[in-house]
């Protein structure tokens, strides 16, 4: 396992390796891993800017999230005011998570087999997927009353998905398409969105409200959701005519 774990090292892929090594720590010592049942790892922290956490469950001590901190399904991902964190999925896809934002880790049994779910609590979140290739393996962001999920599951993509009271959510799509599932009462209605749109829902609202967004939105998201550095953004929005 060891020689293992240095020949992907030095390969490049080191955050498999990340997650090798954790996995074999948990086996060696009485990780919280193995104390609170938790399943296998599913993301790394890449990055984290000032105080976030995980908690696995309700009264449970959180444990601060720095470099290379493994993530597990059923833990909740926190931010503090100025702070933001990203992670990296085994399926290659990247979230970032703003300040004073808050997302459940779960997974649910679709019809093709499981399907990653984010359970956005509060706050802010930014998922990206860059590139085709690699694991195209469903996932979804859920906000009460609807779901968020690419079109093409191997196709890149790049969202956002606000939610600040228990009724309105808002989603903006960078670059998609991107497929949101409405339920109201025994109703379900299916929008996609394209690139530089949009989307307000509410539950009480039968449909969605759609409208376009420009570059200075986009970049404004950015800002809140991303740490420097960390994400590129490949913005085709346009220019607000006003800035002329």
């Amino acid at each position: 396992m060891g020689k293992r774990v240095m020949k992907m090292m030095t390969s490049g892929s080191a955050e498999l390796a990340i997650l090798i090594v954790g996995a074999c720590l948990a086996l060696v010592y009485p990780s919280r891993s193995l104390a609170q049942g938790l399943p296998q790892p599913v993301a790394v922290v890449k990055a984290a800017q000032g105080h976030t956490n995980a908690t696995a469950e309700s009264g449970h001590k959180p444990e601060s999230l720095t470099y290379g901190t493994i993530v597990h399904v059923g833990e909740t991902i926190t931010t503090n005011a100025h702070s933001k964190v990203l992670l990296k999925w085994e399926t290659g896809m990247l979230t970032s998570l703003g300040e004073l934002s808050s997302c459940y880790l779960g997974s649910e049994q679709g019809e093709s087999g499981s399907v990653k779910v984010l359970e956005m609590v509060n706050g802010i979140l930014r998922v990206t997927k860059q590139g085709r290739g690699g694991n195209a393996t469903p996932y979804m962001v859920t906000v009460p009353g609807a779901s968020i999920e690419p079109e093409d599951y191997d196709r890149p993509v790049d969202f956002t998905v606000e939610l600040y009271s228990p009724t309105m959510s808002i989603i903006t799509v960078v670059s998609g398409p991107v497929r949101i599932t409405k339920q109201n009462m025994d109703q379900v209605r299916e929008t996609v969105v394209s690139d530089c749109q949009t989307v307000f829902i509410d539950k009480g609202w039968l449909e969605p409200h759609v409208v376009s967004s420009n570059s200075r939105d986009i970049s404004k998201l950015v800002n809140r959701t991303t740490i420097p550095g960390t994400i590129v953004t490949n913005s085709a929005c346009p220019v607000p005519t006003w800035l002329f």
